[in-house]
């Protein structure tokens, strides 16, 4: 039973890590001007953006990243709740190929409560991520 833990956590943390570290691009505004000639290159830069206007920052950016940051947390807990549905059953197998084992009984039996934590767990943050987010953000 412990094997099959041992192999789940660093394959869920290696999917988290995939997720996390996706690159989301920034876009710049404006143009630059290169030019070059017999004195050197010259650089200029575009037109700038006015950065005293802050009456829709939060609404271009703040909606993109939560949007963005709602379904990537969404995604997770609910692969790690699938993850932990697949270790419940194999517990469960576990259990009914045991036997009169104590031992094994006892590892299966441990592993469907860990995996019914577990299970408890991201089920739980898959709820409030997908059901409650618009009342957690501001």
């Amino acid at each position: 039973m412990k094997s099959i833990f041992k192999k789940m956590v660093p394959l869920m943390l290696a999917f988290v890590m995939c997720i996390v570290s996706v690159a989301i691009p920034a876009h710049a505004a404006g143009t630059i001007n290169i030019s070059g000639g017999a004195n050197g290159i010259t650089i200029t830069p575009g037109a700038a953006p006015d950065m005293t206007d802050v009456s829709n920052a939060y609404d271009t950016v703040g909606d993109t990243v939560i949007s963005k940051g709602k379904t990537v947390a969404q995604t997770i807990t609910a692969v790690c709740t699938i993850i932990c549905f697949v270790a419940l059953f194999i517990s469960i197998t576990k259990l009914s190929t045991s036997g009169s084992h104590p031992m094994q009984r006892r590892m299966a039996i441990m592993g469907i409560l860990w995996s019914g934590v577990a299970i408890t767990l991201f089920g739980g943050g898959w709820v409030v991520v997908s059901f409650f987010w618009n009342f957690l953000s501001p």
